[in-house]
């Protein structure tokens, strides 16, 4: 026997925002695989152009450095927003200062030698 599911009626809202599901889509299509298969096929071909003689060498490297650009994006994006961000304020240091220094060791003698041992004949 079949069963009726009730379903979602067109006056509902949606779950999510159509705007934030096409931009999450757009950030998914220009980092995710696609974007790794472009850049490993851009890498590719300005590499047979520059051994062939076609293209500058600074040229191949800023295709390579721009494809680390556009795949690390969402790493550099964190690391900027954990430096710009207001930090918390500091707890007070654990360890108290020490209201009265430890004694101070005695100098070593002036005839000290570290070096003089057992390799060195004193019997002379």
């Amino acid at each position: 026997m079949a069963t009726l599911k009730p379903q979602a009626s067109l006056f509902d809202a949606p779950a999510s925002s159509p705007i934030e599901a096409a931009v999450n889509w757009i950030g998914a299509v220009l980092i995710g695989e696609l974007a790794v298969g472009l850049c490993v096929l851009a890498v590719a071909f300005v590499g047979f152009l520059m051994m062939s003689g076609r293209v500058p060498i600074k040229t191949g490297m800023r295709v390579a450095i721009g494809c680390f650009v556009i795949l690390g994006a969402p790493s550099i994006a964190v690391g900027f927003l954990r430096v710009w961000e207001p930090s918390s304020p500091r707890a007070a240091s654990t360890s108290p200062i020490a209201a009265n220094p430890p004694p101070a060791r005695e100098p070593p003698r002036a005839d000290y030698d570290p070096y003089a041992g057992a390799s060195v004949r004193t019997d002379r």
